[in-house]
């Protein structure tokens, strides 16, 4: 008696399934779903699939650039889970559900929705199982480790999306990258060697320059030696400001930080007095005494200058640095590997 009674329910959930199968195939990527359709899909029972739900915006009204980002990333995710059969049920290794793709657009119509999941911003993805969006009082209950609300795409990348959707969706599903794309790829390589190979062909002569070697050195030195990978990674300001007075400073008085323009800076001065003591040595080719004399006194004096200039900040950012270069008596001593805090 009461699997006749189960039977109905039966039908409907296989419809139900059979409906997203036919959409996802449609669709080739994300099954787009109406305000009617996310209750009719996600909160209705019954519903023996994993539908993961992207909420986005669409960028000819809203300007969410992390919208497209990761529009992108989970098409490549979509189309890993479609080449592994995702749609079907999983017995083995481990049993899992039918898992599809869905997005919500955000609109007016779709504005509820948005707002009972509590939504301030987009994009947001939400795992979703059988039973686990409730909706009462107008409000959407999911449990927090199934939402991920993207508050910008730094350091994300379609291999994080899909751990994070294989880990909700119990499924082990790798990467895969659409042949299209691959193509895309191999087409902008070859694109850039011939591009690159020409460009050397035509300005051989020029590039064998020592010239063009010594100032490409100074360039890469100088990215170094400001520590440019520093600030990219820690998102270092440019200038900063003083606790105590609340002015701008260029200058951080913490040994083991700084700011942007005080990298730059710092970097631009050690270069001055390495081509400084460069400039010394060429000074003597020139063909003119008064003329020597005078670039001579122009370098040294240039040279001077960036010393003193990197004395001076260092002295902030190490009160101890008197007139000699060694630490005081009380000051940690050790082999450099230790990083006794000597910042330059």
């Amino acid at each position: 008696m009461a699997f006749i009674l189960l039977l109905p329910v039966l039908a409907l959930a296989t419809s139900k399934v059979d409906e997203l199968r036919q959409l996802a195939e449609e669709s080739q990527t994300f099954i787009e779903l109406s305000g009617e359709d996310y209750f009719k899909y996600v909160v209705d029972y019954p519903r023996p699939y994993t539908l993961v739900v992207y909420f986005t915006a669409d960028p000819q009204t809203i300007q969410c650039q992390p919208c497209q980002e990761i529009e992108q990333m989970l098409g490549t995710v979509i189309y890993s889970y479609k080449e592994a059969g995702a749609q079907y049920p999983q017995t083995s290794p481990s049993k899992s559900r039918a898992v599809f793709f869905a997005k919500v657009t955000y609109s007016q119509e779709n504005h509820q929705i948005f707002q009972s999941h509590g939504f301030v911003s987009v994009p947001n993805l939400i795992v979703t199982h059988p039973k686990s969006v409730v909706y009462e009082n107008n409000r959407f209950t999911v449990p927090k480790e199934d939402i991920w609300e993207f508050h910008g795409s730094g350091d994300l990348h379609s291999q994080k999306i899909l751990d994070f959707v294989n880990n909700r969706a119990a499924r082990n599903i790798e990467l895969k990258t659409p042949p299209i794309n691959t193509v895309i790829t191999l087409l902008f390589v070859f694109l850039v060697l011939g591009v690159g190979g020409v460009l050397i062909y035509k300005l051989h002569s020029f590039l064998l320059s020592p010239v063009v070697w010594y100032l490409g050195g100074v360039l890469v030195y100088f990215i170094c030696i400001s520590g440019v990978v520093y600030n990219i990674i820690h998102s270092v300001p440019m200038i900063g400001v003083n606790q105590r007075t609340g002015e701008p400073e260029m200058v951080h008085p913490g040994q083991r930080t700084q700011y942007g323009a005080e990298g730059f800076m710092m970097g631009f001065m050690m270069c001055l007095v390495g081509i400084s003591f460069v400039g010394l040595n060429n000074i003597r080719y020139m063909e003119s005494p008064k003329k020597m004399r005078i670039a001579g006194y122009l370098v040294f004096l240039l040279g001077v200058y960036a010393t003193l200039k990197i004395i001076t900040t260092y002295k902030l950012k190490s009160p101890w640095y008197g007139p000699g270069i060694f630490p005081p008596e009380h000051y940690v001593k050790g082999s450099f590997m230790r990083d006794q805090g000597n910042s330059f």
